[in-house]
């Protein structure tokens, strides 16, 4: 019986235009959204693949070498799906310091990739997996085959563990979709594993990342307009994740007190222009320096940074020069902008250990007090007592 091509095609222009969509739609900062970006290529290239081996064994006999390369190919990068779908849940619930921490999870993400690696690197010598019989020239599932269903198992029971033991990361609705995505994964291998004619695997994994795009990593919720940075709701949830993780994060304040004179002088309808121009330069700078920080803005000319630990070695000339090009007058339209940046590096949770001082220090920074022109540590600034009362 003819093997149905139609899902694969119907995937393959669903997955061209979710990839336009998430360029289009900016979906491309924060490790989560990169997981997500690499996914859906890593299902594109595997439906290419599955169309492919789909189309030479409708041809019949022959071929033997195209069939071999395409279902090898295919069978290879569709067990790395499972793995790489858990990935990215791993960065959306930002715990990946906690498996580089503990072996035991270090165990369980590598082992299915080495297993994986494994097997089909041994399949070229001893056929167990699938091979193209000698006589009829056709694709023949080996003996062994089940074992690609187990091994991706291990990623999808390591999956749906982890977002329940971290469901208080999530809305009720996020957990829904999250978890609702896995009996879809586990209909559709059941159905291809008894029905193999039927290729509607990449179909589904098409629509779980059609589902995630447009109710989990929504840009309209997680990106500033004006400077395409993270917006408040963005900085909070992931601020908020890292203290209930235990996380260790540097967070660099960046206010310019004068914000609103500034707007004032320029008119209000410069306003994006003006906080549009002053993200450029902290862009600039985080990827000159490679500091690799999450850059956000939440209003008024206020700006965040969030550095992770393998890049804290690069905060201080980063920030040093920051603070040095902010000083500097800033050319807008016919004028010479004097800005008055207050910067400050605070270690969390080293200096501040909950999330309501964080934001209630950091606002703080706006008094005139603070500013010295230097830039400011709130180890030296920081008093937990008089933040508690003010709570």
């Amino acid at each position: 019986m003819p093997k149905i091509n139609y899902f694969n095609y119907s995937a393959l222009v669903i997955q061209i235009i979710i990839l336009i969509s998430i360029f289009q739609r900016r979906l491309i900062k924060g490790k989560a959204n990169k997981f997500l970006i690499i996914t859906t290529i890593e299902i594109f290239v595997t439906t290419i693949f599955s169309t492919a081996s789909v189309y030479i064994d409708n041809l019949g006999a022959s071929n033997v070498l195209a069939k071999y390369i395409s279902h090898w190919f295919y069978l290879l990068l569709h067990n790395f799906t499972s793995i790489l779908y858990f990935c990215f849940l791993v960065s959306l619930t930002d715990t990946w310091h906690k498996i580089k921490q503990h072996i035991v999870l270090k165990i369980f993400l590598f082992l299915p990739i080495l297993i994986n690696v494994f097997l089909f690197a041994v399949n070229f010598f001893v056929p167990k997996i699938f091979y193209i019989d000698p006589v009829t020239e056709l694709y023949v599932r080996g003996p062994y085959f089940i074992l690609l269903y187990l091994n991706a198992s291990i990623s999808i029971i390591y999956g749906i563990v982890h977002i329940i033991k971290r469901r208080y990361l999530f809305s009720k609705s996020e957990l829904f979709y999250i978890l609702s995505l896995y009996p879809l994964f586990i209909i559709a291998a059941a159905i291809q594993f008894f029905f193999p004619q039927i290729k509607i695997e990449m179909f589904c994994h098409t629509l779980a990342i059609l589902l995630v795009t447009y109710t989990i990593q929504k840009p309209e919720e997680l990106l500033n307009a004006e400077t395409k940075f993270g917006n408040n709701m963005y900085y909070t949830n992931i601020t908020k994740k890292a203290f209930i993780n235990g996380k260790d994060t540097i967070h660099i304040v960046i206010n310019i007190t004068n914000y609103n004179s500034l707007r004032e002088m320029t008119g209000y309808e410069t306003n994006s222009d003006l906080s549009t121009r002053i993200a450029s330069i902290i862009e600039k700078i985080n990827n000159e320096y490679s500091l690799n920080a999450e850059l956000f803005y939440i209003r008024n000319g206020e700006y965040r940074m969030i550095v992770e630990e393998k890049c804290f070695n690069k905060v201080d000339i980063t920030v040093e020069k920051l603070n040095d090009t902010l000083k500097r007058p800033l050319p807008f339209q016919d004028l010479k902008l004097t800005l008055i940046a207050c910067v400050c590096i605070i270690r969390c949770p080293h200096d501040i250990s909950d999330f309501d001082s964080l934001i209630l220090f950091s606002k703080d920074l706006n008094n005139a007090f603070y500013y010295t022109g230097n830039v400011l540590y709130a180890s030296s600034l920081y008093h937990p007592d008089y933040y508690v009362k003010k709570r």
